[in-house]
C-alpha cells in the first residue's frame, strides 16, 4: 500500500535498487527508488548483505512489469536500521528456498521471451546447490552449478561478483529486464 513502511533484509543492492526479503511477509522484494544520491549514497556506498533497511512505499508504482512481479517503488532511498548475522538471516531465507525438483524460476532454459511472461511466476529464487563453482573469464564473472539434473552456468551481476563470501552456500537467481526481447537468468547475490 502506498505510504506503508517496509522493513527489508537486503540480499544485494546499491544505488538505486536492492533485492531483499520483506520482514513482515517473508516474501522476496525488488525495491527501487528515485532521486539523486545524497549523504552516504553520494560517496558510492552500497547496501551490505544482511543489512536491515526501512523504506516507505511510493504513491506512484508505475506500470506493473510481468518480468519482475516482486517490484516495489520506494519514495526515497531506504535507511539502514540494523544488520543481521548470517545465522540470524537464515530463519528468513530457509522458507524461500526453491523446491529441489523444479526448474529455476519455473523456466527450463537460461532465458524466456519477455512477451511470454505473465507475472504469475516469481522472478527471484533462492537456491542451495550441492556444489558450485565461481569463476572469472574475459566476459565477466560466472557461476556453474547443477540443478534438477542439469548443469547451469549463469553470469553474476556486478553486485554479486563484488561480494562473494568465503564459503558460498546459496544463490539468489533473478530474471533480468528484457534485453533484445528476452529476460535472462542471472545470479543476483551469492550468500
Amino acid at each position: 500500500m502506498p505510504g506503508a513502511d517496509l522493513r527489508l533484509l537486503v540480499l544485494a543492492g546499491g544505488w538505486p535498487w536492492c533485492t531483499a526479503v520483506d520482514l513482515a511477509s517473508g516474501a522476496f522484494v525488488r525495491a527501487r527508488w528515485t532521486g539523486e544520491p545524497t549523504g552516504r549514497w553520494a560517496d558510492g556506498a552500497v547496501l551490505d548483505t544482511y543489512d536491515v533497511v526501512l523504506g516507505r512505499v511510493a504513491d506512484d508504482q508505475g506500470v506493473a512489469d510481468a518480468a519482475r512481479p516482486e517490484s516495489v517503488v520506494l519514495a526515497g532511498p531506504p535507511r539502514v536500521v540494523g544488520h543481521l548475522r548470517p545465522r540470524q538471516a537464515d530463519r528468513w531465507l530457509r522458507p524461500l528456498l526453491h523446491p529441489r525438483r523444479e526448474p529455476l524460476l519455473g523456466l527450463a532454459g537460461p532465458a524466456a521471451p519477455y512477451w511470454t511472461l505473465t507475472g504469475d511466476r516469481p522472478s527471484l529464487g533462492l537456491v542451495a546447490p550441492g556444489r558450485l563453482l565461481l569463476y572469472r573469464a574475459a566476459a565477466g564473472a560466472f557461476c556453474r552449478f547443477r540443478w534438477t539434473g542439469r548443469d547451469h552456468q549463469l553470469p553474476l551481476t556486478p553486485a554479486a561478483a563484488h561480494r562473494v563470501p568465503r564459503r558460498p552456500r546459496r544463490l539468489v537467481v533473478a530474471l533480468t529486464p528484457p534485453q533484445d526481447g528476452y529476460c535472462h537468468k542471472v545470479v543476483a547475490a551469492v550468500l
